[in-house]
């Protein structure tokens, strides 16, 4: 029993392991709608930067006693909600309203469904990621001395190479055989 156990559990991490469309990430738009495959039998996550401030959507329960094609999982003031179909075939829109805009979401039943669905907003991209730096010949050129230099560096001033290492290929033959030709450094 143990065995089949295992077995059906290595079965299903391996068949969940090769879905990776299963967990999504999108940018927001309130232009675009956003389809959103769902199944009967799982649950699919949509998150959100922040809080929800509304939910509107027909044919959706959130109790469970109401009829409905869609079951809704939502607590006020959380930036995530979940979903999953109560019959076969069923569709419909979810529209989220979150940061002063709606964002509409195309529910439709089907048997791949996205298990998570992770929404991210450009401006707060744009403001947490730091700008890249500059790259001019005087700093490629201080790079490659730093480069040369390592060796003495790590000696004398180990906290300027922390998190530096080096790879150097002197042990190694300097002629690579790749059958029909070679390369020579």
């Amino acid at each position: 029993m143990k065995s089949a156990l295992s077995i059906l559990l290595f079965v299903t991490t391996t068949t969940l392991a090769e879905r990776p469309e299963a967990i999504q990430r999108l940018m927001l738009d309130e232009r675009v709608v956003v389809t959103v495959p769902v199944a009967t039998n799982r649950v699919t996550t949509i998150s959100l930067p922040g809080p929800i401030a509304a939910i509107d959507a027909v044919g959706v329960t959130a109790d469970g006693k109401t009829p409905g094609q869609f079951q809704l999982a939502h607590t006020k003031g959380s930036s995530f909600a979940s979903v999953r179909a109560l019959v076969r075939k069923a569709a419909t829109n979810l529209n989220i309203r979150w940061n002063k805009r709606t964002y509409v979401f195309e529910l439709v039943e089907s048997d791949t469904p996205i298990l998570a669905l992770n929404l991210e907003d450009r401006s707060t991209l744009a403001e947490s990621s730091q700008p890249a730096p500059q790259v001019t010949p005087a700093r490629l050129l201080a790079l490659l001395d730093k480069a040369k230099a390592f060796p003495l560096l790590k000696k004398q001033h180990p906290e300027a190479v922390a998190d530096a290492e080096a790879r150097t290929f002197g042990d190694q033959p300097q002629i690579t055989d790749f059958n029909d030709y070679e390369i020579r450094v």
